[in-house]
């Protein structure tokens, strides 16, 4: 990524926490079996790949990647149809910022939808209206 226009972080706290509750329920229930072990440290693998969402942009598309980035995706502007902003009524945007009550949602030429979630996206659509 060349110049970062905007840049935005989220750490997904209600996924945390249902991980480690859950893991510290599993190994009492289990009472530390080389079972309860495993599977603990194969939840926090998990939850080093999906604890937080980063999300950047730049002059040439939008960049969003999950945890340490081992789960990424870019969006080039010239893929870009539209965008809008939505209440959150779904799962994912609220889950990394459930103090947010909006997302946005980017309209692809191929007729998907990518919605991310943002404290400002009025701002991210003024950026977009200037590139599309």
């Amino acid at each position: 990524m060349n110049n970062i226009i905007y840049q935005e972080k989220f750490i997904s706290w209600p996924i945390i926490s249902f991980v480690l509750i859950l893991d510290l329920l599993l190994f009492i229930t289990l009472r530390g079996s080389t079972a309860s072990i495993f599977i603990i440290f194969a939840s926090f693998f998990l939850l080093l790949n999906i604890y937080s969402l980063n999300i950047e942009m730049d002059g040439d598309g939008i960049y969003y990647a999950f945890g340490f980035g081992l789960i990424a995706f870019s969006l080039p502007v010239n893929k870009i149809a539209g965008f809008d902003i939505q209440d959150i009524n779904s799962l994912l945007p609220w889950v990394y910022n459930p103090k947010g009550f909006q997302s946005l949602v980017i309209k692809l030429k191929d007729q998907r939808s990518i919605r991310l979630p943002s404290r400002e996206p009025k701002r991210i659509i003024s950026y977009l209206q200037n590139k599309i």
